[in-house]
């Protein structure tokens, strides 16, 4: 699974204690900074599967034309599609899409709520499950037919 995988901070010293070639992490998944483990990696661990996401991104073959370098404010020389992505501010903090964010001494991007706005000093909203249920069950039907 894509969330599935290790840390692209940690790999590197993965990839040496596995006694390794040196190689910069490709972080396939930038929002929670995992690294694309390699083929050499995966045979070291004895593993016998490899990635293949529906974006076409692969660890079964390098793919040397997708990766380019991002350097993650000198804390961490690595891979990543698309380096302009992300936006340096000059205090070390790197947002990304405009709206993610990894301040410095953090392994992982923090994001907004997931689209609805929480007002801590009003009363939660209450959703009529009911009406929610009926909801849902009208849309499985239209998806069905």
């Amino acid at each position: 699974m894509a969330s599935t995988g290790i840390s692209c901070f940690a790999y590197p010293r993965l990839v040496a204690a596995l006694g390794l070639p040196p190689r910069l992490p490709r972080v396939y998944d930038t929002f929670q900074m995992l690294a694309l483990p390699d083929a050499d990696v995966l045979d070291a661990l004895d593993c016998d599967c490899v990635s293949l996401g529906i974006d076409g991104i692969t660890n079964a073959y390098p793919q040397p034309e997708r990766w380019r370098p991002y350097d993650f404010a000198g804390r961490l020389p690595a891979l990543v599609e698309n380096p302009e992505r992300f936006t340096l501010q000059p205090d070390g903090t790197i947002h990304q899409d405009g709206a993610g964010t990894m301040v410095p001494g953090a392994f992982v991007f923090d994001w907004p709520h997931g689209g609805e706005p929480i007002d801590l000093d009003a009363e939660p909203s209450r959703r009529d499950l009911t009406a929610l249920r009926s909801e849902l069950a009208e849309a499985g039907t239209r998806t069905r037919t």
